[in-house]
């Protein structure tokens, strides 16, 4: 028997082992699908590394710039994109907040990211994932005419000569030549008319919904692959956790045999797996480090930063409350240790009370 109990405990034990070992990885893995499944987290993270002010501004300026090249000098609206061309930095992050207000940007984003989890959540879901850009296309009609109101404040009257640059223009059609100043006796009323035709121009060519999936743009085998492969890994992962669980019951058992036994083996591997899984939680910046360096190599250079920011952003999100989950499941095995410890007290008390009498 004693033989019987000594192989029971030795398997016992190395179950409890490879439930240490295997803890960890399982623990974040699980934590890191919670995550990525999480449409408010994929809204916060677009809404602060992708389409916030200084990244609009940035993105805009960007669009702007190829405006002017791509469009004609006969096109009156040239005169538009050369003016935006020319705000600085600063200038662009005001401008951000006409033509992009985070009311609207919030609620497209927020509709974009319950879409996409719930194709994600979806098998067998077409690849279709629609966001209406109708609160976005109203907010920025309704901001067109302080726009105009702005833009113009911010470029100073031609001087007499500049001002007949501006009619030799006129004359010739051609909106490369006029200097980017407000002539002199231009009445404001058709500055005003002609900036606001031009923003409402571009609000009502774009559409009025876009598929964050289109084919065009997306490839979508690539897209099906990672998605299928993440919906069979979660599964994977839930099915291993609830094993791990089983065996961590039948591990305490075989290597406890009495409840002061089980109490203690379910302490100290309890303890352990809680440390272990602390430590998880204060790894943000190296695995970061690590995920940056396997994927910034395939993505333009424009969009390092924001990627860098939102790979940070989910780190943190996954990893930096497995500290105090850990914490806590050490002190529960903390917990169970000092119950078996005071049974064992207790049991020897009344052994040396039984001696005695």
């Amino acid at each position: 028997m004693r033989v019987l109990d000594g192989l029971a405990k030795a398997l016992g034990g190395l179950i409890l082992l490879g439930v240490l070992l295997f803890l960890p990885v399982l623990g974040v893995t699980q934590r890191a699908f919670h995550v990525i499944y999480d449409a408010p987290t994929l809204a916060e993270a677009v809404e602060t590394y992708w389409v916030g002010p200084e990244s609009l501004a940035s993105l805009g300026k960007a669009y702007v710039h190829k405006q002017v090249q791509q469009t004609p000098s006969s096109d009156r609206t040239l005169v538009f994109w050369r003016a935006l061309d020319a705000l600085s930095a600063a200038q662009w992050r005001t401008l951000v907040s006409y033509v992009a207000p985070q009311q609207a940007v919030h609620a497209v984003v927020a509709q974009g990211a319950n879409a996409l989890m719930l194709w994600l959540k979806t098998p067998g879901a077409p690849p279709k994932v629609e966001v209406a850009l109708t609160p976005w296309k109203q907010a920025v009609r309704a901001n067109a005419t302080p726009l105009t109101s702005w833009l113009l404040s911010q470029f100073r009257e031609c001087t007499v000569p500049e001002t007949a640059r501006w009619a030799e223009a006129t004359i010739r059609n051609d909106w490369a030549l006029p200097p980017l100043c407000v002539p002199l006796g231009a009445p404001r009323q058709m500055w005003e008319q002609m900036i606001t035709a031009a923003v409402t121009e571009e609000v009502n060519a774009a559409p009025n919904a876009v598929n964050l999936l289109d084919p065009r743009q997306v490839p979508l085998q690539d897209v099906e692959s990672v998605k299928n492969d993440l919906w069979q890994a979660r599964r994977v992962v839930n099915i291993a956790l609830a094993a791990l669980a089983v065996l961590w019951l039948v591990g305490v058992l075989l290597v406890g045999r009495s409840f002061k036994g089980w109490l203690q083996a379910a302490g100290v591997t309890l303890l352990l797996g809680g440390i272990s899984v602390a430590v998880m939680g204060l790894l943000p910046d190296m695995v970061t480090a690590w995920t940056m360096g396997q994927i910034a190599s395939q993505v333009p250079a424009w969009a390092q930063a924001s990627l860098q920011g939102t790979v940070a952003f989910y780190v943190a999100r996954i990893l930096s409350p497995l500290r105090l989950l850990g914490a806590g499941t050490a002190a529960v095995g903390v917990v169970a240790l000092l119950v078996s410890l005071l049974l064992a007290s207790h049991r020897r008390d009344d052994m040396t009370l039984e001696r005695l009498g």
